[in-house]
């Protein structure tokens, strides 16, 4: 929507409606959104006078003092619920973190308790991904010898992490 210069012009002029209407919505001048919430009590009370040419300044200003109160207090309400599901987000995403640290210290705890076959099965083959057809031919172990020792790898890793 276009609005014309002299109708913010009016709602410039008009300063105090806009300022009132935030202080009702119980935005104070030390918040760090006011300028912006300002401007967009500007914006709204121009965009109401383009909107309603035919009423009179009275009617408008009571409209526009509701309407800007709405408007604001809306955005705010947006802004304070996007911040909560930031906060969570993020607490979420910390938390996960700790609980991973956990994890790597009991499997370190737990590699450092088993068999040299199953430390290789554990880092070369389920952490490096690498196949058993690689690492049979590098060490000289059986791939069933390498397979049992995966199943009681996972086997024990599954036990310590539930506890």
């Amino acid at each position: 929507m276009k609005i014309k210069p002299e109708n913010f012009n009016k709602a410039w002029n008009n300063q105090r409606l806009v300022a009132g209407a935030l202080k009702s919505a119980h935005i104070k001048p030390t918040s760090s959104n006011y300028e912006d919430l300002f401007q967009e009590g500007i914006i709204i009370y121009a965009q109401m006078i383009e909107e309603h040419p035919d009423m009179t300044a009275e009617e408008v200003d009571k409209r526009t003092f509701r309407m800007i109160i709405w408007r604001i207090t809306d955005m705010v309400r947006k802004v304070h619920l996007w911040n909560e599901r930031q906060t969570s987000v993020d607490g979420a995403l910390e938390l996960g973190k700790e609980q991973i640290m956990d994890e790597l210290i009991i499997i370190r705890a737990e590699l450092n308790k088993m068999s040299e076959l199953d430390q290789k099965v554990l880092l070369e083959h389920i952490i490096d991904g690498k196949k058993f057809t690689t690492i049979s031919k590098e060490t000289g172990i059986n791939r069933k010898r390498l397979q049992r020792s995966k199943i009681r790898v996972i086997d024990k890793l599954k036990k310590v992490l539930k506890n």
